[in-house]
């Protein structure tokens, strides 16, 4: 399953499409079956936003702030491997594809970092405009549950571009 993000504003959002021969951030008005998530909100715009995957899972700052450190950690068992590896003559193999993998992980978590600072920009133009977002964040095909948590931020108070977390089920009234 995946997290889908709605976000609901007062003003008419520009839209960004999906395209799939290049994948990236992108704002759509909600048709089909997105209709029933319209439900939770109050204002009148509702749009999906989703990052280069299709979904929103990888919206948010925190998941996308992990240090080289983290991202280069291995599990206790591929230490164990790394031994027979080294004794085997391996090892070389595996370390390259390591930091291969590494890589791209490095460059997929800056990829979403900066579609979330997408979102976030959006939503800072909107309240700057004295509007009020309403976001609501629930998994592929539970458009019409209700959500579990609600909470209010004031963006005067937190500084959303420096925590900016969003959880399944949650709707989020950011002032």
């Amino acid at each position: 399953m995946c997290k889908m993000l709605f976000i609901g504003t007062k003003t008419e959002l520009q839209e960004i499409s999906f395209d799939k021969n290049h994948p990236e951030f992108h704002v759509e008005k909600i048709s089909g079956e997105f209709l029933p998530v319209k439900h939770a909100f109050k204002n009148p715009f509702i749009y999906f936003v989703g990052t280069s995957r299709g979904c929103s899972c990888d919206l948010g700052l925190k998941s996308n702030q992990r240090d080289r450190d983290t991202l280069e950690q291995v599990a206790p068992i591929q230490n164990v491997l790394n031994t027979v590896r080294k004794i085997s003559g391996t090892y070389k193999e595996w370390e390259k594809k390591h930091q291969s993998k590494v890589e791209n992980l490095s460059n997929e978590q800056a990829n979403y970092l900066n579609q979330t600072l997408k979102l976030i920009e959006i939503i800072k133009q909107e309240i700057q405009k004295g509007n009020s977002v309403e976001l609501y964040c629930t998994w592929t095909g539970d458009y019409a549950a209700e959500p579990e948590f609600h909470e209010v931020i004031d963006t005067k108070q937190k500084d959303i571009r420096i925590d900016f977390e969003i959880a399944e089920k949650e709707f989020v009234n950011l002032l």
